[in-house]
């Protein structure tokens, strides 16, 4: 009998992928639904290829448009995302989640309640709605599969291992377009090449993350939602030739690795066929010698300063909460440029989140109505972004009131560095205090013992 098979977001790269896949193997699967927000073209021709019956298009005028243009009666075209269980009606085998961004967080989870299996290539959805897809796993007992090439990886290599056996866990990027590139050259470099991959063919703004290693920052705190580990358990490392997608490093020793090529067929098709008959990948480019030499490499912190601030602004946080001093957030528009990120944000769960429209904090209302303009403090330490807006314009108007500021420079950043750089040498010339992660919290503790001194130790290494 053929599995019976929904794509939500069918025109996208994974969603083209997946439909590819059960082209090659209409034998074995049958498509119930396509879903696309508003390429009609692309997605009806999806449909007469395969006779689906069930279209959505969920782009209202896109809908409109051609539902008034098709005539045939075969092809079901709907509207409303939140209607997937009216169309669909019975439990399917497999749901494929590929739509983009945040939009796909809702239909991810309707697709749960009537999925067997369901593959989630949505990193926005699991990063910020983990929780809610969780619980409508365990509540549905629907089996779930990661298909990003690096969590599949992951996810295949524990398989019935014991996650406490766990010592560390290798997410590897390729390096993208600026891996051999100076960070002089980088500064001044034109979007169009960011694009460039060397190895993966993606969206735009996957492409772009993947030049910054931002997109890993995302993966590792996908990560750590989906296998419920510490975030320190994980670790970026470089491997240019981008065919071993994740390392397992286990405390008995062993070290595993799963291979496969660039092609993301090889997760979609192990997804699709998981416990059922076996199958054969037809195009693979991995030959034996091409795994000879494999080399790993550790990222170049200053040409990706990403991965270096997150881990600073971690051990700055967890070193206040050590020495038990208040921590204020503060979000700028975050409806327009969006909240802390999960990783920051999963260290401070009960701490109340401040909105302000100015960039300095000591100018805005709200920050000043819950904080009392900072009454009866002995200092302000900031971090965050950007040095050269926010963090430059509430020190030097803290510092105006009377305040005793420092900025820790480690943990501040801007998306140009010498934006970055400027800020910090205004900021000292003006008479403003500098400070690092580690001279302030060492700074706080004063000497070396009591069982502060040995967490703090432990923290920094």
């Amino acid at each position: 009998m053929k599995k019976k098979i929904v794509i939500l977001g069918s025109t996208g790269s994974i969603g083209k992928a997946t439909f590819n896949v059960i082209k090659n193997n209409q034998k074995d699967f049958k498509i119930i639904l396509l879903t696309t927000n508003k390429n009609t073209n692309k997605i009806f021709q999806q449909a007469k290829l395969l006779n689906v019956r069930n279209i959505l298009i969920s782009s209202k005028p896109h809908y409109l448009k051609l539902k008034k243009k098709i005539r045939d009666k075969k092809i079901k075209i709907h509207n409303n995302l939140n209607n997937l269980q009216k169309i669909v009606k019975k439990r399917i085998d497999f749901t494929m989640c590929a739509i983009s961004g945040l939009a796909g967080l809702k239909p991810t989870v309707d697709a749960i309640k009537f999925s067997k299996s369901i593959g989630i290539a949505n990193k926005e959805s699991i990063i910020c709605g983990w929780q809610f897809i969780n619980k409508a796993l365990k509540k549905n007992k629907t089996n779930f599969i990661p298909i990003d090439s690096e969590h599949f990886s992951i996810w295949t290599l524990l398989k019935n291992q014991n996650l406490n056996n766990v010592k560390k866990i290798y997410l590897t990027a390729s390096g993208g377009p600026f891996l051999h590139k100076k960070k002089s050259e980088i500064i001044n470099i034109k979007p169009y090449y960011a694009l460039k991959h060397p190895n993966w063919k993606m969206g735009k703004k996957i492409s772009i993350d993947s030049a910054t290693l931002m997109n890993k920052i995302f993966e590792v705190i996908e990560a750590k939602k989906i296998f419920n580990l510490e975030i320190k358990k994980f670790k970026i490392i470089i491997h240019p030739k981008s065919y071993v997608h994740a390392i397992v490093h286990f405390n008995n020793g062993l070290v595993k690795f799963l291979a496969h090529d660039t092609n993301m067929a090889v997760p979609i098709m192990n997804s699709l066929y998981m416990n059922g008959k076996s199958f054969k990948y037809k195009d693979s480019n991995v030959k034996f010698e091409l795994l000879n030499g494999l080399n790993f490499i550790n990222p170049d912190l200053k040409k990706f300063p990403v991965i270096k601030l997150l881990k600073k602004i971690e051990i700055l946080i967890k070193g206040f909460q050590l020495f038990r001093l208040p921590i204020i957030i503060t979000e700028q528009v975050p409806d327009k440029l969006g909240p802390t990120i999960e990783p920051i944000r999963a260290l401070l769960p009960d701490a109340e989140v401040i909105k302000k429209s100015f960039f300095s904090c000591a100018a805005d209302s709200g920050f000043i109505a819950s904080t009392g303009d900072l009454q009866n403090v002995d200092g302000v330490v900031l971090a965050g972004i950007e040095t050269h807006i926010c963090v430059y314009q509430t020190e030097k108007d803290l510092r105006s009131h009377g305040q005793h500021v420092e900025v820790v420079t480690d943990a501040v950043s801007s998306r140009d560095q010498n934006n970055h750089t400027i800020a910090l040498e205004r900021i000292r010339s003006n008479g403003g205090l500098l400070t690092t992660v580690e001279m302030l919290l060492f700074t706080i503790q004063e000497i070396a013992q009591g069982s502060n001194f040995k967490e703090l130790v432990t923290l920094v290494k």
